[in-house]
């Protein structure tokens, strides 16, 4: 339905546009039919013709494809009415009374309508006036445009009949009188108009609009006005040769021009660079030819005076010499006066020169860009994605402080993400291969690209459909501008500028300025993102150059105790080895000899060896254990286990020993004490330590193994009162082989394994395992494990502290 009315729509324009070249080809034939057959008129005939259709042509355009119709209108009669002028020029001039008639009518009206369309564009004062009617100084501006307007119409109605009646008989005194008056009121109001209109808007687009008219004028008359009107005024003073009307006034195809592009100027999208670089040119053009004409004026001057021929040369060397300062002069001019605008824009594009004052981090270059965009376009919504390091995703940037953006930010960017990447929104990420087919069209884009550039699901539409917008003013809500940022062929962020403060659709020179705005940061931030992204890298490297030393470390901690074991192993081995070879080497050199080898002197080395061989026995079980020790720790098997006959038992196995060292063993542990435990790992373990109290403490000495109930864990200690155990060293005795430095050189041997061994089953077995010593000579030490007596395994571990001075255990205090 939209797109059938709009069918309509222009379809009814174009058959305005058929009527108006019908007439003009009309107007066209009727001049043709008057002109005289001259070659100075035909030449004349030609360029009004061009004229005519330049006018035409303009018109046309602006009427097809402006977005405000009544400017459109306007304009459209402005150019008709200029258009039927210069088409009957010649007829004019050969006396034609219905030439005269109707170029003189619709050069009136031209006025007319060029008086109304500058109190409407770029600036409606009827709108502005009507809508800020609060203060009494608004309503009588009002009132005086009102009766402005109405005193025009009604002296141009005058004027349109002075010259029909001028024409067939002499009019009255007092109708040319209103003619002139005419004239001078539409003048005086259309100056009137420009000036202060152009001081009581703020906008820098209307400024630039009302600026191109008063310099398309300017520009397009110029160059009659110095090479024609002041010449031949000047020709009874000073000896100036004119330049023929006819080529001076070639220039006035530059009027339509100059009103075309500033009506449409911002709903261009490509074509403003391309325009301006041609006025530039057409600038220097005019400049270069008056300055010819001055040359030719000079040297016609200086050879009636019949100057010398060095002044000639000198004179004319010095206009020479002038033509390329006047060249950029006139560019550099015509920027200035025409396209202020964008040197506006780019003041405020170099005022954040910190980017490359000092070192900024990713973020803070971000802030810049986005402050800049702000300030340059006046756009409160700014956002901008940048690609993360695997080239996969776009995050926004910078990242907010603590994850909390302002409200009409977040929102933006919420908005931006659901229309480009929905399946990514709530993770605040723009994923590339959700919707390759947008980002592949901005990445692709010679420019920026609107937002129904980027969404739309044809391709652009042939023709000036693809460089012009043509959408109406309530369909520009959300008039987004998307961006790409490259760097070394890569996009490496798309920068998202929201609609502009000025509610005007970004158009023209929008897309250079934005490109000049990221070329100016793009290489700040690649090489923030870079400095980054080598910032994370040296990171992991140093990362990975930690967990590199921590694994050299414990390499070298393994070859150290692959040392300590060597050297113990040998030593410890050794030791009880050579006893028994001994003792076997005895027996059988007297194994004969009764009267040598007593009986009881013999069963005395077989005790002995025998000895021998069970403390080689343990050490080897011990080494075995523990190089195997984590499938010795799964294979325990978990049962009731009575602690007071495996405690029992285990003591049998030290009868002859602490017979033979004099020493006893005094057991205190309740029959009905009971664990959750493996009875042979238990053995195990209590076996280690009371080996190691009978090894460390001194012969006749007791060794007291005692039991107490804590909750539901029974705590088992075994007590000796030998020299006991330094603070400092405790924490390393349930490590594998070590040995505290005073027993490494001492009788005293040991693999260094027993305790890491009985920590390591005790562990398996859902118990603890530490020791108590004050490190007093004769305090000795204490050993205590603790077991659950039930299938329970409770959420806090229990410390359980021995009472030194006592056999018996008490709980002091409760690890959390």
């Amino acid at each position: 339905m939209q797109n059938n009315r709009r069918n309509t729509t222009f379809l009814r324009r174009l058959l305005i546009v058929y009527i108006a070249a019908i007439g003009l080809i009309l107007v066209l034939l009727y001049d043709a039919l008057n002109t005289p057959l001259l070659n100075v008129a035909l030449v004349r005939f030609g360029f009004n013709t061009f004229v005519s259709f330049m006018f035409l042509a303009l018109g046309v355009l602006v009427w097809l494809y402006a977005r405000d119709r009544v400017t459109a209108r306007l304009m459209y009669g402005v150019t008709c009415a200029v258009m039927f002028s210069f088409a009957l020029e010649t007829a004019t001039d050969a006396g034609s009374l219905f030439a005269q008639t109707v170029s003189g009518a619709c050069s009136s009206l031209a006025l007319l309508l060029l008086a109304l369309l500058l109190l409407h564009f770029p600036q409606d004062m009827f709108a502005t006036l009507s809508q800020n009617r609060a203060t009494n100084r608004n309503i009588i501006r009002l009132r005086l445009l009102q009766v402005y307007i109405f005193i025009a119409g009604s002296l141009c109605i005058v004027a349109m009949t002075y010259i029909g009646i001028y024409t067939i008989a002499i009019p009255p005194a007092w109708l040319e009188v209103c003619y002139q008056l005419y004239n001078i009121v539409i003048m005086a109001g259309i100056v009137g108009t420009m000036a202060i209109s152009y001081r009581s808007t703020s906008s820098v687009r209307e400024r630039q609009q009302r600026r191109l008219f008063v310099w398309g004028v300017v520009l397009s008359l110029s160059p009659l006005l110095l090479l024609t009107v002041i010449p031949e005024a000047l020709q009874g003073i000073i000896p100036v040769t004119a330049v023929d009307g006819q080529l001076s006034t070639v220039s006035i195809v530059l009027l339509p021009i100059a009103f075309g592009y500033s009506i449409l100027r911002y709903q261009l999208m490509v074509l403003d660079s391309y325009v301006r670089r041609v006025v530039m040119s057409v600038s220097g053009v005019v400049c270069l030819a008056v300055l010819v004409y001055v040359a030719q004026s000079t040297l016609n001057a200086l050879m009636s005076a019949h100057s010398s021929p060095v002044i000639i040369l000198l004179t004319l060397s010095l206009l020479a010499g002038l033509a390329p300062c006047l060249w950029y002069m006139a560019k550099a001019g015509t920027e200035r006066l025409f396209f202020d605008e964008v040197r506006h824009y780019r003041r405020f594009i170099s005022t954040p020169t910190t980017a490359g004052e000092q070192s900024l981090s990713f973020d803070e270059v971000a802030h810049l860009l986005i402050a800049a965009a702000r300030q340059t376009f006046e756009a409160p919504d700014v956002c901008l994605f940048i690609l993360d390091e695997k080239g996969e995703t776009y995050h926004v940037s910078p990242a907010a402080a603590g994850g909390v953006l302002e409200s009409g930010e977040q929102r933006f960017n919420h908005t931006i993400i659901s229309l480009l990447s929905p399946t990514t929104a709530e993770a605040g990420l723009l994923d590339r291969e959700r919707n390759p087919l947008i980002f592949e069209r901005i990445a692709a884009a010679q420019r920026p690209l609107l937002l129904k550039e980027l969404l739309a699901e044809e391709q652009p539409e042939p023709g000036l459909m693809r460089y012009l917008n043509i959408r109406q003013q309530e369909q520009e809500e959300m008039d987004t501008l998307f961006a790409p940022i490259r760097a070394q062929g890569v996009m490496i962020g798309i920068l998202v500028l929201g609609p502009r403060g000025d509610q005007q659709l970004y158009a023209g020179p929008d897309f250079e300025i934005v490109e000049t705005l990221i070329g100016r940061f793009a290489p700040f931030l690649e090489t923030a993102r870079v400095t980054l992204s080598l910032k994370m890298t040296n990171i992991q490297l140093g990362e990975a150059n930690t967990h590199l030393r921590d694994a050299n470390e414990q390499l070298q901690a393994l070859d150290h105790l692959k040392d300590e074991f060597i050297t113990i192993a040998s030593h410890e081995l050794r030791t009880p080895l050579t006893a028994v070879q001994g003792y076997i080497s005895l027996l059988r050199d007297y194994n004969g000899e009764e009267e040598l080898l007593p009986v009881a002197m013999r069963a005395e080395f077989l005790a002995k060896a025998d000895l021998g061989c069970e403390e080689l026995t343990l050490l080897l079980g011990n080494m075995t254990t523990a190089g195997d020790i984590e499938m010795v720790a799964q294979r325990v098997t978990l049962a009731d286990v009575s602690l007071h006959n495996v405690t029992m038992n285990v003591a049998e196995m030290f009868d002859s020993l602490v017979q033979q060292q004099h020493r006893t063993i005094e057991i205190t542990v309740p029959d009905e004490f009971s664990v959750r435990a493996d009875a042979q790992a238990l053995a195990q373990v209590l076996r280690n330590l009371i080996v190691n109290a009978i090894k460390y403490s001194p012969e006749g000495t007791p060794i007291q193994v005692s039991a107490v109930r804590q909750g539901e864990q029974i705590a088992l200690a075994v007590r000796d009162f030998g020299k006991g155990i330094p603070p400092a060293d405790q924490t390393r005795l349930f490590q594998r082989f070590v040995r505290l430095e005073r027993d490494m050189n001492s009788p005293t041997r040991g693999s260094g394994l027993g305790l890491y061994i009985s920590k390591q089953l005790i562990t398996a077995m859902h118990g603890r395992i530490w020791v108590e010593s004050s490190g007093e000579e004769g305090q000795g030490s204490t050993f205590a494990l603790s077991l659950p007596t039930v299938v329970v395994y409770p959420e806090e571990s229990t410390a359980l502290s021995i009472n030194k001075a006592s056999p018996q255990l008490a709980a002091e205090s409760v690890i959390r």
